[in-house]
């Protein structure tokens, strides 16, 4: 530890410095201690009641007391390994938790940890905080085909083959204690193939099973994501048959058995068993070094927390914080079944009720949000809660400022801890219409990001049109802030007719697409114009859904409303000569419409036009590349005399004329192996994919002339597609070639 840090966390622990110091030395034998350690309190509270130092002890127990005042002060809490930590005990993850979430980063962690571990050394591997399972929750563990409600006894420990197991669920420290769970399952397969270590394969196995192999001592709680996945996938229990819909936290879990079965076992590509050498693949004697570092050199700290003196969810929610932490998505999960078992805690069935409900919804919610998901990290859930949290509340009187306070305003406004009774969106019907309404938002959230998706959009999907403009709009990265409207309108019925819905649907898309070309690429407005009107107007469109009328701000919404919010926007911030000065002004490298972000989107359009292509053959992920025809810099070269008149100009004018828009065009990927023009024209003189690149080969010279021609037939479909004005014809030309100093050749 180097000195800042040291006197830092001395200064944060309010200890002196030598303390830590102290500390530290006298618990050298203990690898991985290090600031996060001393500074999570109830690790370092154990830590010091192990291995003495009274002051610091103190000081820490000081620290303990302000930071977790919900912990009981007379919760059990001892060092363990793992086997002791199994011994007589029965674990479950709860409902409320997330599902399995490290990724290789936290996996490779621990794996080096493992590695890191010499002799007799200790590792000290983290808190496993547990909650006793009580009177009020055997049903949720009865619910496994081999639990059965006589096998609890009086003291609600469960007896099984005349063997007695405390069930806890786990509270905290899942992530890490399932890892090495699936790390011994992959020792399991290697060890039972094996005659002269079948003691080692009893061994794991008592940890995974009760004496008579028929209930699993670790695993998720029934009918909650991974349950099925880990019986069948992981422990090779293939009795249990998999039903529940894949998700991203199942791939996590398939992946970290991969990840551990290729650091033991490297797999050869392509079969060639020569690529791995003989000192990466594992032995049997480090193998079973790797499975002896488990079971006897790591640590953990136990804290059984007393359930009738704290509130375990809130616990699980605190703890959180720490490590890898929760989404909000799946803080508000944990908070509803909270806030609704302190609603109706006088009514079992319906608090049991909820917590199915809650933890189906969820379920569905992250199969959605990791649909053609690889990796955890790919999923932002945050940004799909902040959608529904526009859309679905009413932010009326809510500053554009206030917008960024949605996480403040979900946990201590809408859904507080301490206000149960008042709370509107925890009585009946509301509440059922918010998980109803967060379902059909994630679909259509789903539609509104992979619009190439549209089997999987179902009944929110519009029309293969509509798919084509929501394509659109995901290639413009300026007005994403859009997305809650569009979710609202999407997730809403206009018309009893099907067919009139749609149309008024596509009309609405076609809109948007306007919108945010005309502010954004031609305008070159900021990205959060029009940001706080679009998300107040989001929940007004929502809330009128299904014909409801909740209050007097939804009278009079209807097709013709919602479509004037685009058109008043646009002739509000649509300027003739902020396209001029969108091109010209500001434009890094001074090179014009050369890195203007429309170029590309803008081109692709004129010559769908061109070729008169219908909307369902447009691929909006066309390969191709973008080219100066005149360049001073170009790959290619030309027939002779080829750019006559354009050769005379001046170094200004050059610059000018290689970067405007009439110079500029799409075409097929041309190798750069092709350096002559004509073999470009020889290469591309049957091909029918671009036609704005087949003109440019019919053009004998490039002129002046010729660049500004062009140049005015882009600007006049810009202005006729879009239906704007760009200003008078007769000023194009300048905008086209603004810069070119000699004008005699024009």
């Amino acid at each position: 530890m180097n000195k800042i840090r040291l006197f830092k966390l001395a200064k944060e622990l309010n200890v002196n410095p030598n303390e830590i110091i102290s500390f530290l030395r006298k618990n050298s034998n203990i690898s991985g201690l290090n600031r996060n350690t001393l500074l999570d309190s109830k690790q370092s509270l154990q830590l010091t009641r192990q291995f003495g130092d009274e002051k610091l002890n103190e000081k820490l127990n000081e620290n303990i007391n302000s930071k977790f005042k919900t912990i009981n002060k007379n919760s059990k809490s001892n060092l363990v390994t793992i086997g002791e930590l199994f011994e007589g005990r029965l674990f479950r993850i709860p409902d409320y938790q997330r599902g399995f979430s490290w990724s290789e980063k936290e996996l490779d962690a621990l794996w080096k940890d493992l590695n890191d571990i010499t002799g007799v050394s200790m590792h000290f591997t983290g808190i496993i905080s547990l909650e006793p399972i009580d009177k009020d929750n055997i049903n949720r563990l009865t619910k496994e085909n081999n639990i059965s409600e006589s096998a609890f006894t009086k003291e609600l420990d469960l007896e099984i083959n005349n063997d007695v197991y405390t069930p806890y669920f786990i509270v905290d420290g899942q992530q890490r204690l399932t890892s090495l769970i699936v790390l011994l399952t992959v020792l399991l397969e290697e060890f039972s193939e094996l005659e002269d270590h079948k003691d080692n394969s009893q061994l794991i196995n008592d940890l995974f099973t009760t004496s008579d192999g028929e209930v699993f001592r670790f695993g998720y709680e029934k009918d909650t994501p991974s349950h099925q996945f880990l019986l069948n996938k992981i422990f090779n229990d293939k009795n249990v048959e998999i039903t529940e819909p894949e998700t991203i936290y199942t791939k996590n879990l398939l992946k970290a058995k991969e990840f551990f079965q290729e650091r033991i076992n490297p797999i050869p590509s392509n079969n060639k068993e020569e690529e791995i050498e003989d000192n990466i693949r594992m032995n049997i004697n480090q193998k079973v070094s790797l499975f002896n570092k488990i079971q006897n050199n790591l640590l953990f700290n136990i804290l059984i927390l007393d359930n009738s003196q704290v509130d375990i969810s809130m616990v699980f929610e605190t703890l959180n914080y720490r490590g890898k932490p929760l989404s909000k998505l799946e803080i508000l999960k944990n908070r509803l079944m909270f806030l609704t078992s302190k609603k109706y805690k006088d009514e079992i069935y319906k608090i049991k009720e909820y917590r199915e409900k809650i933890t189906l919804v969820w379920l569905e919610l992250y199969e959605w949000l990791g649909k053609g998901k690889t990796n955890i990290n790919q999923i932002d859930d945050d940004s799909f809660l902040r959608a529904f949290w526009i859309m679905y509340f009413n932010h009326d009187d809510r500053k554009e400022t206030r917008f960024s306070e949605f996480e403040s305003d979900l946990f201590d406004n809408k859904f507080k801890i301490n206000d149960t009774s008042t709370n509107v969106f925890l009585e009946q019907e509301k509440l059922e219409d918010m998980l109803n309404s967060i379902l059909l938002a994630v679909r259509a959230w789903h539609y509104i990001n992979h619009p190439n998706h549209k089997e999987q959009a179902n009944e929110v999907f519009v029309s293969d049109e509509f798919s084509y403009y929501l394509q659109l709009l995901n290639k413009i990265s300026q007005g994403k802030y859009i997305q809650p409207l569009i979710m609202s309108v999407i997730c809403n019925v206009f018309n009893k007719d099907e067919n009139d819905d749609k149309t008024f649907k596509l009309e609405f898309i076609k809109e948007v697409e306007r919108h945010n070309a005309v502010l954004f690429l031609i305008n070159g407005k900021s990205t959060d114009t029009n940001r706080a009107q679009s998300w107040r107007y989001s929940n007004v469109v929502f809330e009128a859904r299904h014909g409801r009328k909740l209050n007097e701000r939804l009278s009079g919404i209807n097709t013709d409303y919602i479509m004037s919010f685009f058109s008043k926007s646009i002739n509000k911030y649509h300027r003739v000569d902020h396209f001029s000065e969108h091109i010209h002004s500001n434009r890094m490298n001074n090179e014009k419409f050369w890195d203007w972000n429309g170029r590309d989107y803008l081109l692709l359009q004129w010559e769908w036009s061109l070729r008169n292509t219908p909307v369902k053959e447009r691929n909006t992920s066309l390969k191709y590349r973008t080219y100066r025809l005149y360049s001073q810099n170009s790959e290619h070269s030309f027939k002779p005399h080829f750019f006559l008149d354009l050769e005379r100009a001046n170094l200004s004018s050059s610059l000018s004329i290689q970067n405007s828009i009439g110079n500029i065009f799409i075409g097929s990927p041309i190798p750069k192996k092709v350096k002559d023009f004509n073999a470009i024209e020889l290469k591309f003189q049957n091909e029918n994919q671009f036609l704005l690149q087949k003109n440019n080969q019919k053009i004998q010279h490039w002129s002046y002339e010729t660049i500004r021609q062009r140049g005015e037939a882009f600007l006049s479909f810009i202005s006729n597609h879009y239906r704007i004005s760009l200003g008078p014809e007769n000023e194009w030309k300048k905008f086209i070639l603004q810069g070119v100093q000699d004008k005699s050749n024009l």
